[in-house]
């Protein structure tokens, strides 16, 4: 969405909203496809998030380094569903 601010300057607003809602729900442990999961799993994936951009923000980490590390929680909950996955 653009949005025109008082100074006429283009404002995108929610181009993020989409790939966090994914990242989110895949961090919370539902598997796409199968239908398989909760509602509790991708709560706590919005709340880990949350606080990552919290914490990330305050110490003034850029919106490179956000993506960098929303890539790197995905990775690492992608690895260990393959490992549990593995176990069963």
């Amino acid at each position: 969405m653009t949005i025109l601010s008082p100074m006429h300057r283009r404002v995108r607003v929610g181009l993020d909203f989409p790939i966090l809602s994914v990242a989110a729900t895949i961090l919370g442990g539902v598997v796409f496809g199968r239908g398989a999961g909760g509602v509790w799993g991708p709560f706590f994936g919005v709340l880990s998030f949350a606080f990552l951009f919290v914490v990330m923000t305050s110490f003034g980490i850029s919106d490179a380094g956000k993506l960098i590390a929303q890539g790197f929680f995905i990775l690492l909950a992608a690895i260990f569903y393959c490992l549990k996955a593995r176990t069963n």
